[in-house]
């Protein structure tokens, strides 16, 4: 995903990016342990937000991935997951409010 980001644009079409987000959003559901599905939870939401975020310094997208990826290294290594950068939680937060908003609007919250 990161090598057709450039800046805030991405160049491998929205359907691209959306159907990498989707596996990532399934295959998090068979992991076992409930704090790398609640990271990767985390990091997918800022992906689907990313276009609208502006919390952080650099590309939601690669915040969100960079996180992703530490996580899943350090759980298949057996590791405990790193800790939560700023600029990630923030970001987090964010997709948080952002996604209340949309569920208000759309009637699903």
């Amino acid at each position: 995903m990161k090598s057709s980001l450039s800046g805030r644009e991405q160049t491998g079409g929205p359907d691209e990016l959306f159907a990498l987000i989707h596996t990532i959003d399934s295959a998090a559901l068979v992991l076992a342990s409930k704090e790398l599905r609640r990271r990767l939870d985390q990091a997918t939401s800022i992906m689907w937000l990313w276009h609208v975020l502006h919390s952080a310094e650099g590309h939601p997208l690669w915040i969100a991935l960079d996180d992703a990826s530490h996580c899943l290294g350090a759980y298949l290594r057996g590791e405990s997951l790193p800790a939560e950068t700023q600029e990630l939680r923030d970001l987090a937060d964010e997709a948080a409010a952002l996604n209340i908003l949309i569920d208000e609007h759309t009637g699903d919250g």
